[in-house]
């Protein structure tokens, strides 16, 4: 199979993607992180993610929001889900 790159209507949209060096990938990676953390929304699983010790009810927190947001927006899953894990709290 070959590679989207080699159409020649594609190289120049490729070219966009593709890192000189692991030093320009590692700049991307650090501004792309600095952007979630100034923009990141205030979440009740991602609050449970940080702050659960036990491991078992952290990783099936993180599992419920996943299955409950694949198909469905983010302010509906929000009062679904601090039922289903019985969390309740409102930060």
């Amino acid at each position: 199979m070959a590679s989207k790159c080699q159409d020649k209507k594609l190289q120049q949209t490729c070219a966009h993607h593709v890192f000189a060096d692991g030093d320009e990938l590692q700049l991307l990676r650090d501004s792309l992180l600095r952007w979630y953390d100034a923009n990141k929304r205030n979440l009740p699983w991602r609050r449970i993610a940080k702050e659960e010790d036990d491991l078992d009810r952290r990783g099936y927190a993180v599992w419920v929001s996943e299955v409950m947001l694949q198909q469905t927006q983010v302010a509906t899953v929000i009062d679904y889900y601090k039922v289903s894990t019985r969390t309740g709290r409102a930060k």
